[in-house]
């Protein structure tokens, strides 16, 4: 049972001589910090995705309609579906909501939320995140959001509830960052329309940095040092 393999794995982890924990958020770090558990080394390296595919791509927009997309593997209460179906009845026709993703037949979306189901397809993902106009994410808990990444790194502003680490990529020039369950001024920032007038290029060249490559650098120069034992704790930057 999943109490049961929950409970192994707690006890494999306190078998453990004081590990190394890397955490992929400033948020989740403080969590770790501030619990009990016993370590010999606390660092943060952000999590990296496949930059030669999330890019900025030159997509023509067939219409003037403004694109709002959310993507996640399932679409349930702690992906706050209820907000993409109160905001699919409170925005214009002007609006059009595409949500990418795993969505059970029980849940009862307007009709004018088109849902693509979940892919494996990176470069179908990247299309889609490039045809989009806001990135848009009710998530109610996050730790440091691959989706959030994706989305700039192919030049597309994020708006997101400000939950866990959710938030740390964001900026006033690629993101809005809404208080949690702030609905309303989430539905006042998406008609302000201020997203429009981000720049997509430089959002994607911002996002540089999180590229797998340097992901992969990161924890090689970690290991290195742990090795080395120059220096036992270090946050990675």
């Amino acid at each position: 049972t999943k109490k049961r393999t929950r409970k192994t794995k707690k006890i494999r982890f306190i078998n453990l001589t004081k590990p190394i924990i890397v955490t992929p958020s400033y948020w989740l770090y403080d969590q770790v910090k501030n619990s009990k558990l016993d370590y010999s080394g606390l660092y943060v390296i952000n999590n990296g995705i496949n930059r030669n595919v999330f890019t900025y791509l030159d997509v023509n927009k067939t219409n003037d309609e403004i694109s709002l997309l959310g993507v996640a593997y399932n679409f349930n209460d702690k992906k706050g579906i209820k907000y993409f179906a109160k905001l699919a009845n409170d925005l214009s026709n002007d609006y059009t909501i595409t949500l990418i993703g795993n969505i059970s037949k029980k849940i009862v979306l307007p009709n004018n939320v088109k849902i693509v189901p979940r892919t494996n397809s990176e470069a179908e993902l990247a299309y889609y995140y490039n045809k989009a106009d806001l990135f848009v994410d009710f998530t109610q808990e996050d730790n440091f959001p691959t989706t959030h990444l994706e989305s700039l790194s192919c030049g597309l502003p994020v708006l997101s509830f400000d939950v866990g680490g959710a938030c740390e990529m964001l900026n006033a020039s690629n993101g809005i960052i809404v208080s949690n369950n702030k609905y309303s001024e989430a539905l006042k920032q998406i008609k302000e329309k201020r997203y429009l007038s981000f720049d997509r290029m430089k959002i994607c060249k911002m996002s540089n940095k999180y590229s797998s490559e340097n992901f992969t650098k990161k924890y090689i120069n970690l290991y290195k040092d742990l090795e080395s034992k120059k220096e036992e704790k270090k946050w990675i930057n």
